[in-house]
């Protein structure tokens, strides 16, 4: 038998032999081509391709930062030597690997335990949403962002993954379960709503029906007072129904109009003179209410508004500036009355706190109820415009939007000015 041993592999009959490497039992790699240091040459060579990959992966690994990923193919790297037919250190480029794999588990380890702080403030959060005592359709945006985010999140340690995928299925089921609760009930309202409209257009035609205009008058006002609190439905479903409302409505008023002129042509312009004169004192009188107490400018607004109704006639156009001013200064006193009621209320000990402080808490609660205005005053817009509501001189009935509108504004604006004078130290009581 022809033998030759050289470093990890020796020639035997022709034969290269790998010996005993790695925990493995010596194999034939090849046999002997033209001479042995030809053979052992190319052996060599396909060692060297080898190890070359093996320093391109170690390179990557390196200078990335999704490290994770590589570590299959360092451990496919590694089954590869076992069964490589080359000849080289494979102690050495043994080591190499597990280096790197050390490395990978080390960086992997690091990236679920962060994984792992993600989930847990994305499960948190979506689990306030599912225990909250109702629902909010501007939380179902909020959750399906959460969702999102959790598919993107890495994985985390496996002993926690069945856990955590479980209580997160969980919550989105109870979230899902109360959105469709909240659906149903908005659609039963939403229902209930639309009969309401209906019967107040039945209602509002049996006025019109009934030919005595003048009599009716304050019962049809009625009606529209009626028709602004039943609540929101959308555009779509509300379109036809105010149509139908709105025509019998202008057919109302346009003959109540025809009615009153007929009955007195001439009274309405003597009055005006001395309506507007008085009015103007009345407005004069409530800018006095912004700078005296609130108990004494509360009730004094109350007089003053009863007053401006029996003030006598006045054409809308000559008085709605007046008017609006005077009411300003009105729901300025009453919203600062509420303000202070809910500062009682809501925050604990409220008597006992001291200026600044309590300063600070009412312009908390004064910022919170002009964001809801603002909301309230959007939806309002957006039913009006569903109406397709022509604000016009001449169109009575469109007016009760248009009044509705204003009001909701002007109240706004008073929110805003106790805002603006909290904020510069004043606090009215």
């Amino acid at each position: 038998m022809e033998s030759s041993k050289k470093d990890n592999f020796e020639i035997v009959d022709g034969k290269v032999m790998l010996l005993p490497v790695l925990g493995m039992e010596g194999r034939e790699i090849g046999e002997v081509m033209e001479d042995e240091q030809q053979t052992v040459a190319y052996f060599q060579a396909k060692y060297e391709v080898f190890e070359k990959k093996v320093d391109e992966l170690v390179a990557k690994v390196q200078t990335t930062d999704n490290k994770g990923s590589f570590l299959m193919k360092v451990l496919h790297l590694k089954d590869q030597l076992k069964e490589l037919n080359g000849l080289g250190d494979f102690e050495a480029t043994n080591q190499k690997l597990e280096a790197v794999e050390q490395d990978l588990h080390k960086s992997i380890a690091e990236n679920r335990h962060k994984n792992l702080g993600y989930k847990q403030a994305l499960l948190s959060e979506l689990e306030s949403f599912a225990n909250a005592l109702d629902f909010t359709p501007d939380s179902f945006n909020q959750v399906k962002e959460i969702q999102q985010k959790w598919i993107r999140v890495g994985r985390i340690a496996e002993e926690l993954e069945d856990e955590y995928e479980t209580r997160f299925d969980s919550a989105i089921k109870v979230f899902f379960s109360k959105r469709e609760e909240f659906l149903e009930a908005r659609k039963l309202l939403t229902e209930a709503r639309v009969e309401k409209y209906k019967a107040l257009i039945a209602e509002a035609k049996e006025l019109l029906a009934a030919n005595t205009f003048a009599n009716n008058g304050e019962a049809f006002k009625e009606l529209q007072k009626k028709w602004k609190d039943v609540g929101f439905v959308s555009p779509k479903l509300l379109n036809d129904l105010w149509a139908a409302f709105k025509e019998t409505g202008d057919a109302f008023f346009k003959a109540l109009k025809a009615e009153h002129k007929k009955q007195n042509p001439k009274g309405g312009q003597q009055r005006s003179g001395a309506g507007l004169k008085r009015k103007k004192e009345l407005l004069e009188q409530a800018k006095t209410l912004y700078d005296i107490d609130l108990s004494e400018a509360s009730a004094l607004a109350k007089e003053l508004q009863k007053e401006w109704k029996n003030s006598g006639f006045v054409k809308r156009e000559e008085q709605q500036e007046l008017y609006e001013e005077f009411m300003l200064a009105c729901d300025f006193v009453f919203e600062y009355r509420f303000l202070n009621t809910l500062f009682e209320k809501k925050i604990k000990n409220a008597s006992e706190l001291d200026e600044a402080l309590a300063i600070k808490e009412k312009v908390k609660l004064i910022q919170n109820l002009i964001r809801k205005d603002k909301d309230e005053l959007s939806r309002f817009e957006d039913n009006s415009l569903g109406m397709n509501v022509v604000i016009r001189g001449d169109n009575s009935f469109g007016k009760v939007v248009d009044s509705r509108l204003s009001s909701q504004k002007r109240k706004l604006e008073a929110k805003t000015l106790i805002a603006t004078q909290l904020k510069s130290g004043i606090n009215k009581k």
